[in-house]
């Protein structure tokens, strides 16, 4: 009976370890199975992969980049270590290299915790990305001074959010006296504007026109006391996404009013010196073929044409007349003077032709 139960003991043990080498033989083959798909699945990502060990040696890499591994082998890196804290947790990070030629790399990264301790961190070369996130920043910022240092005034208004300002140069900022900080990311009526009605109008017009319009704009200066004309244009931009954006140009145009008043005045003041004078001052317009009185004490009204003035003309001072305009008007003399005849007031008189 003992040696019975010897036997039985033996053949349960001998079947024990058949059943635990079999089973490990099929665990050993599953992981594996599993390992290879693994190693299939991270070759076909973009990313190069890099797989650590549980003391963070590099065990192997995946989709070698020779970028990004600065031109060093596979075999080459096998075995580095890149013990830290940081790239065992699961985490996203981004990291720049300078390469012995003076080159900046750009890089972005994601460690992963991997079965056993281990670790795979996979590495994405972004250098051309950054490259063109930093020009498209600096061609911003081109655009942008540019736009600063235009001499008009420029503003714009998203008209899909109430018209609220996103842009507001120095030069607008100069002609309304008004902070940009405190105008942008609002409309003119939050902005509490006495002509936010009047502006608010203007807007909607532009949104509907397909053509810039056109508007006056007059403020007053409380610290100089005195006001300000500029011309303000505005108009719309639609872009294919549906938002809507009304442009503004505002021109200052104070200095050039100023001068025109100046110059009215100047006008005015020798109309009556020439009155004063017994003058008369004529501009001939080739192009209209029309002559245009200057001051008020000329031999007609409006703007009579060549033929209008051999009319008023003695005939007797036609011909001399008509020798006189041409050869002004064919450049053989850059002046002349003549004495003639005309009527006005009902009767002819002389006179002197300058």
């Amino acid at each position: 009976v003992e040696v019975a139960l010897v036997c039985c003991l033996l053949l349960l043990l001998t079947a024990s370890a058949i059943f635990a080498l079999v089973y490990r033989r099929k665990r050993e083959q599953q992981y594996k199975k599993n390992s290879q798909k693994m190693q299939h699945l991270l070759g076909s990502m973009p990313n190069m992969v890099v797989i650590f060990d549980r003391e963070m040696n590099i065990v192997d890499i995946l989709n070698p980049d020779r970028v990004i591994m600065l031109g060093k082998t596979v075999d080459e890196l096998k075995g580095n270590n890149l013990s830290t804290e940081k790239t065992k947790q699961a985490r996203d990070f981004s990291y720049e290299v300078t390469t012995t030629r003076n080159k900046t790399l750009y890089f972005e990264a994601r460690s992963v915790p991997f079965e056993d301790r281990k670790v795979l961190l996979f590495v994405h070369d972004t250098t051309t990305r950054v490259a063109a996130e930093k020009k498209a920043v600096m061609l911003k910022d081109f655009l942008q001074s540019i736009i600063h240092s235009l001499p008009v005034g420029v503003s714009v208004k998203d008209a899909n959010d109430q018209f609220r300002y996103l842009f507001y140069n120095k030069k607008a900022n100069d002609f309304y006296k008004e902070e940009k900080e405190v105008k942008l990311g609002k409309n003119d009526y939050e902005l509490d504007s006495p002509v936010a009605r009047q502006y608010r109008e203007e807007d909607e017009k532009a949104l509907e026109s397909e053509t810039p319009l056109v508007f006056d704009r007059v403020m007053y200066d409380n610290e100089t006391k005195s006001y300000r004309f500029g011309v303000a244009t505005k108009s719309r931009l639609i872009r294919d996404d549906g938002s809507r954006y009304i442009i503004t140009t505002i021109a200052d145009m104070t200095d050039l009013h100023k001068k025109e008043t100046e110059l009215d005045n100047i006008r005015n003041e020798l109309s009556i010196a020439l009155d004063a004078g017994s003058l008369s001052a004529w501009i001939y317009d080739v192009e209209e073929a029309k002559f245009m009185s200057l001051y008020s004490n000329t031999l007609s009204d409006g703007s009579p044409n060549p033929d209008v003035i051999q009319h008023m003309a003695h005939p007797e001072s036609r011909a001399d007349l008509d020798q006189f305009m041409e050869a002004l008007l064919s450049g053989r003399e850059p002046k002349r003077r003549g004495v003639f005849r005309f009527m006005r007031n009902g009767q002819y008189g002389w006179y002197e032709t300058y």
